[in-house]
Formats: structure tokens, C-alpha cells, sequence
């Protein structure tokens, strides 16, 4: 019986050149894919998080009769997040996976060790000048009109300045300074309040999960909310739908 002898082919350039075409058409198609269902995963842990800051905060209202937990206690150096640290148990909840803040680049020696961009109702749970006491740990939950139509906490950014006039789907973050602002409160748009002789006036609620806003209420329940609900006006205060507005009247 012959042998027969098999002449092993070569692919011709042709043929890896449609191999390589076909290998980037697949990875053009499929890494959105995958960028978009890791974002979503990320908005997931986002909200689980503040979630849990929800329940934390209904246990320290049931621990100080009823009292919203403050801003800040004392002075700005005891802000919400210390004040939660002893039920969450947990200091990653105040850290969204989207956000942009280096936590090993900040002065932990003045904010140890609770650093966010989870910004809280400056509004409602703190004034300028109105800290919380041990005496008052806070304005009592009877201060909020509408607890499960008003938020208590969401994702927060530092507005870059050229695009803090838009409308807020076309807000976009200050990414110089994200990296080492940790937030703690929000304003809303049409309040020009500063910090450091204005240089942060434009801190807001940012819908930075594909154009929405994770939201923590008073009644501790956790939305995602779409970008058109921030109100933009100062004339929206008080109006139907307005989910940061509590200002009594």
C-alpha cells in the first residue's frame, strides 16, 4: 500500500486578514456590550448602597427619637458618614463604583476615614450654621413634608463649569477636581453657595449612571431616577414632582 504523503496548507494572507476583520467586527460588537452590562452592575451596587445607608439612617432616627440624621454633628469633621459607621458596620457602602474620587490621595487626617461623593439634602438636614449637637442630634423626621417623595441622599459631582449652565443630561464632572473632593452635601442648581471662596459652587446631584441619578429617600427607599427630574429653576420649588424640595411655606 502507497503511502500517502499530505501536504499541510498555509492560510494565505487573504484568509488571515478576513480572520482578523471577522475577530474585530466581533469585538466591536461585543465590548459595548460588555462596558454597558458592567456599568449596569456598578448603578446596581450604587444603589444597593444607598439603600443601606437608608436603613442605617432609619436606626439612628429610632436611636435619637426621631431626630434626621445631620449633616454633620458638632462641626464639619463629624459628618453623616461617621454617624452611620456604627450601623452600617461597613465603609464601602459611601464609595459608588462609578465615581471618580481617589480616596488614597485625600487628607484622612482631617475626614478620617468616610470619605463620598454621596451628597445628602443640604436643605433638610443641615442649614449653614445649624450643625447638629449632642443636645438636638438633628431636625426632627416630622421636618420632611413628604418622606418617601424627597431625597435624603444621591450620587453628587463637581460640576465642570463650562457645562453647569446645560441642562443636566449634558452636565459633565470637574474631573480635576473629582479626584479629591469628597462631597458630603449638594446644592441645586440655581444655588450658587461656594466652598473654598466659591471654587466648588457648582456641587449637584449628577445622574452619572447612563444619564440617571441614584436617590436615597427619607423614607429610606433607594430609586434610579432619570436626569430630567433636577430641577433647574429656583421657581421649581414647592411645584408637583420636585423630589429635593421640602423649604416649609
Amino acid at each position: 500500500m502507497k503511502n500517502i504523503k499530505t501536504k499541510n496548507r498555509a492560510f494565505t494572507l487573504i484568509e488571515l486578514l478576513v480572520v482578523i476583520a471577522i475577530i474585530a467586527i466581533l469585538a466591536a460588537i461585543l465590548f459595548p456590550v460588555f462596558a454597558k452590562a458592567r456599568d449596569r452592575a456598578k448603578a446596581t451596587s450604587c444603589l444597593s448602597n444607598l439603600k443601606q445607608m437608608g436603613v442605617a439612617a432609619k436606626m439612628y432616627e429610632n436611636d435619637y427619637d426621631d431626630k434626621l440624621v445631620p449633616y454633620a454633628q458638632h462641626d464639619t469633621s463629624t459628618r453623616f458618614t461617621k454617624l452611620l459607621e456604627p450601623y452600617t458596620k461597613n465603609l464601602e457602602i459611601f464609595t459608588c463604583p462609578s465615581d471618580l474620587l481617589k480616596r488614597d490621595k485625600l487628607n484622612t487626617a482631617m475626614y478620617p476615614p468616610y470619605p463620598t461623593t454621596y451628597g445628602v439634602n443640604w436643605y433638610i438636614t443641615s442649614a449653614s450654621g445649624k450643625y447638629g449637637n449632642t443636645v438636638n442630634p438633628g431636625r426632627p423626621t416630622s421636618y420632611v413634608k413628604d418622606p418617601s417623595g424627597t431625597v435624603w441622599s444621591c450620587d453628587c459631582a463637581v460640576m465642570d463649569p463650562a457645562t453647569a449652565g446645560r441642562p443636566a443630561n449634558e452636565w459633565k464632572e470637574d474631573r480635576r477636581l473629582a479626584v479629591t473632593a469628597d462631597i458630603y452635601y449638594f446644592y441645586l442648581p440655581w444655588d450658587t453657595t461656594g466652598w473654598s471662596g466659591g471654587g466648588l459652587a457648582f456641587v449637584r446631584p449628577f445622574p452619572r449612571h447612563a444619564k440617571r441619578l441614584n436617590a436615597m429617600f427619607f423614607d429610606t427607599h433607594a430609586a434610579s431616577i432619570d436626569w430630567s427630574q433636577i430641577p433647574t429653576q429656583a421657581g421649581d420649588n414647592g411645584k408637583p414632582g420636585n423630589i429635593f424640595d421640602n423649604f416649609p411655606g
